[in-house]
């Protein structure tokens, strides 16, 4: 009968995979951090500041505080006895006052010796520290930025996105939060590349 030749067409047993069996794919593929995981991760909002200060931390390659609190400031003025930061907020028509006074040892290079108790808070009125929201952790991209202009100078051929993240696995202790937000993150850093590749070749780096 012509039953008996058909094949048999019921559904095919799944094979078990074995648990280190390849699947195509690289082992050591690239892949971008779970933003739900980024977004769970536990925060307590700090209470007291942590003053840090960042060589180059600024988009042009100057110092720049952090606090740890969400705030960050940049140099206003030097006296003999005082290095003045004021907050880097600074809107058109409504930039925030608040600054930081640090007390420098005549005897020692104030950017890269100090301590919490040299540093003075002055708020930007009397009912308000700043006219502005803190940006948590803040303290952590500044480093990871200047970090990955770095090495994106120095690894012209690779995608700034992979340097980003690999920079912030380096960081394990980096809670979700302290994250820098990754597509403004590498808009900036092929920006920067861009800037000092010959001019031939600025084209192609802004795509990468």
């Amino acid at each position: 009968m012509i039953v008996d030749i058909l094949p048999d067409l019921s559904p095919a047993t799944a094979i078990p995979r074995r648990p280190y069996e390849s699947d195509g794919r690289r082992e050591e593929a690239f892949a971008e951090p779970d933003e739900s995981a980024m977004e769970q991760s536990s925060f307590e909002e700090p209470t007291e500041p942590s003053y840090k200060i960042h060589e180059e931390g600024t988009n042009k390659g100057l110092p720049k505080l952090t606090d740890g609190l969400g705030f960050c400031f940049s140099k206003k003025a030097i006296s003999k006895s005082t290095y003045t930061w004021r907050c880097t907020s600074r809107p058109s028509g409504n930039p925030c006052k608040a600054i930081v006074k640090q007390k420098k040892n005549p005897l020692l290079d104030c950017l890269l010796n100090y301590d919490n108790v040299d540093f003075t808070f002055v708020p930007h009125d009397q009912e308000n520290p700043h006219n502005h929201p803190p940006d948590f952790g803040n303290q952590h991209r500044v480093e990871i930025f200047r970090e990955t202009k770095k090495a994106c100078v120095e690894q012209k051929f690779t995608d700034p996105r992979e340097i980003l993240f690999a920079e912030m696995k380096k960081r394990k202790s980096l809670e979700g939060r302290d994250m820098p937000d990754v597509d403004l993150a590498t808009r900036r850093l092929r920006y920067k590349r861009a800037k000092v590749m010959p001019a031939g070749n600025r084209t192609s780096s802004m795509e990468k």
